[in-house]
């Protein structure tokens, strides 16, 4: 897969996700807002006309024009007391505050609300906040003279305990004259604390359906991001399966070549000679040699295949692992008598017998002492060891003095076609697939695995295994 297309459509993946993101808080909305303007049109339009119905005079709450007529009236003979500037202006102020606490004092929309909820059976508990917002309060003082007490053009809140004053909650806007003494301008506003909570409850289903949907989208997309991150990842393997395959299957193969060359010309002259004799045995050995390591590559594969479609098959059976493990290492000292290497063992558990495969059980130990010879410093020395770290176990322990393995790498070396950089450095060849095998095989017998390392200082890996307490027959 090209990867210049597929970064344009996860792009276009995330604008279409944000584009869903933004209509859906559109439509949210939107939906509150229709939600509300119902909520206008059962509760405050009521309100509207009970409101309408219940003034007197047009002007506050009951008997609020007696109270601003009564106090007009002696403003305006006060007013002609006064012939200074600044004492006018004093007495303004003087009349603007007191007014408004005569009014809050005397407001009773607390009680016209609470009648309002009886009415129309509204619940006794529901909460209900007013404000009267005024815009202007001004005195006639003669026919063609008016002083303001107050003028706002924004509107100022001075009587009620509603905080959040809005168009949403305006009630009734109103411009009155009392008695031909008083002109008002002012607006009611009537809301509930429990509004919001009470729309949105109702709107419980378009949220559930709004989140379920952005959720689904998001999921697939990261989910088409981690498979093509994952998908990428594969064909790098593959990749470097298949380079490190060719290379690893026609090195073996040209030596098979150049020695059945060489012995096609040996057995064209005497083969009963000594020396020709010699090489000619020289060349069959490593034909045999050779032959063998295809034959192993080839099985790697075929094993690597059959274990992803069916999963590893074991025989199990009990085993003294002591003694398997002795054998195993004998012939490893066999395969290794011309190479530079020690191996050692040593079988210090007095508990040994354990449910294991003996094939795949012998390939774990040749895989992690093959690995140990393959990636250590000539000459190489490696130290198998059995013993019981309690009643119930016993453990094998591999341990090497090569390269190791740093610390951010331990994690990974048991993935399939993995290298770590240490190995690449130091040039031993491989697939990637031995300590691959050595994990699936160990998962497969239930028991477990530990890897200790340090770059330059060896690694250690110990397998685990349940001790079989009935012996065998």
């Amino acid at each position: 897969m090209k990867q210049k297309p597929f970064h344009i459509a996860i792009l276009l993946g995330v604008i279409a996700f944000i584009a869903l993101i933004w209509v859906q808080y559109v439509m949210v909305s939107n939906t509150y807002r229709l939600e509300y303007k119902e909520f206008k049109v059962t509760h405050w339009h009521p309100l509207f006309d009970a409101y309408e119905r219940c003034l007197d005079g047009g002007v506050l709450y009951s008997n609020a024009h007696e109270l601003i007529d009564s106090m007009a009236v002696n403003f305006k003979a006060n007013m002609d007391t006064v012939s200074t500037r600044k004492g006018s202006e004093r007495m303004v102020e003087e009349f603007g505050q007191k007014l408004i606490t005569h009014l809050q004092a005397f407001d009773d929309t607390d009680a016209f609300l609470d009648s309002y909820k009886s009415e129309n059976l509204l619940p006794s508990d529901m909460e209900m906040e007013y404000a009267f917002v005024f815009r202007r309060i001004g005195i006639m003082v003669s026919d063609s003279t008016e002083i303001n007490i107050f003028k706002d053009e924004e509107g100022q809140a001075l009587l009620g305990s509603l905080e959040e004053v809005n168009p949403q909650n305006n009630i009734m806007d109103m411009r009155t004259v009392v008695r031909g003494n008083t002109l008002l301008s002012y607006s009611f506003h009537v809301d509930t604390p429990s509004r919001k909570s009470l729309l949105l409850k109702q709107m419980g289903g378009l949220f559930a359906l709004s989140f379920i949907s952005i959720a689904v989208t998001l999921s697939a997309l990261l989910y088409t991001i981690y498979n093509w991150q994952r998908q990428k990842k594969l064909s790098d393997m593959k990749s470097d399966f298949i380079n490190n395959m060719n290379h690893e299957l026609k090195t073996p193969l040209t030596t098979v070549l150049v020695a059945n060359s060489g012995l096609k010309q040996l057995m064209q002259s005497d083969l009963q000679e000594e020396k020709n004799e010699k090489q000619a045995k020289r060349f069959v050995n490593v034909i045999d040699r050779q032959t063998k390591r295809l034959q192993g590559l080839i099985d790697q594969v075929l094993d690597l295949s059959f274990m992803g479609k069916q999963g590893l098959q074991l025989h199990l059976e009990p085993i003294p692992l002591n003694a398997l493990s002795a054998a195993i290492i004998k012939d490893l000292e066999l395969r290794y008598k011309e190479q530079e290497c020690l191996i050692q063992f040593s079988d210090t558990a007095s508990e040994d017998l354990s449910m294991v495969d003996l094939f795949h059980f012998t390939t774990v130990i040749n895989n992690l002492v093959d690995n140990g010879i393959k990636y250590s410093h000539s000459p190489a020395k490696i130290l198998v060891r059995t013993y019981n770290p309690d009643n119930a176990h016993i453990c094998i322990a591999v341990r090497d003095e090569g390269i190791g393995i740093s610390t951010k790498e331990k994690a990974a070396v048991f993935g399939k076609f993995y290298r770590s950089e240490q190995a690449a450095e130091h040039g031993g060849k491989g697939l990637g697939l031995g300590l691959h095998f050595v994990k699936q095989i160990i998962d497969a017998h239930q028991a477990s695995i530990r890897l200790e390392s340090e770059v330059d200082k060896g690694s250690c890996f110990t397998l685990t295994f349940k001790i079989h307490t009935d012996h065998p027959k």
